[in-house]
């Protein structure tokens, strides 16, 4: 039972810190990494749950205030790190989503929150992908420029 106190006042602490104003997105990631480390770890009570689920969830909240904030020029575009971390969420929110349906009895699918969040979702992986797309493009500019200066030279003819 002492484990159970132990790993429930660990994730209480790690969802504390989440709460923190102007949390950075690596710290955010070093916390959901944290909490979700111990959870594998220890028993399942609810009370554990209920700390995994609110960190799931005040991650997200987080990683759409980044997203927001990126969109609008309030921040600057994220790392690669940071991009991995939020396709990583993007990836794992159905199942942070079904969690919180099957805990809350009050909340449905068919509930506003969960299509605006699915559409958020939708958006915020459209905008993930464009961006390691741009990022791609941008790595390789040396080898187009190449051909077209390749293209552009005068034709050497054999003699």
């Amino acid at each position: 039972m002492s484990d159970d106190l132990d790993l429930e006042e660990k994730l209480s602490n790690i969802h504390s810190q989440l709460k923190k104003k102007g949390i950075s997105l690596l710290e955010t990631e070093k916390l959901f990494k944290e909490a979700q480390q111990a959870f594998k770890g220890g028993s399942k009570t609810k009370a554990v749950e209920f700390e995994e689920l609110n960190i799931a969830l005040d991650t997200v909240h987080i990683v759409f205030k980044f997203a927001d904030d990126w969109k609008a020029g309030k921040v600057n575009p994220p790392t690669d790190e940071e991009l991995n971390f939020l396709e990583m969420i993007i990836e794992l929110m159905p199942d942070i989503l079904d969690k919180l349906a099957k805990n809350s009895p009050l909340i449905n699918k068919d509930n506003n929150f969960f299509v605006e969040a699915n559409q958020n979702r939708k958006k915020l992986k459209k905008l993930i992908q464009q961006e390691k797309s741009d990022r791609k493009q941008q790595s390789q500019p040396n080898t187009i420029n190449q051909r077209q200066t390749d293209s552009q030279q005068p034709k050497k003819e054999l003699n």
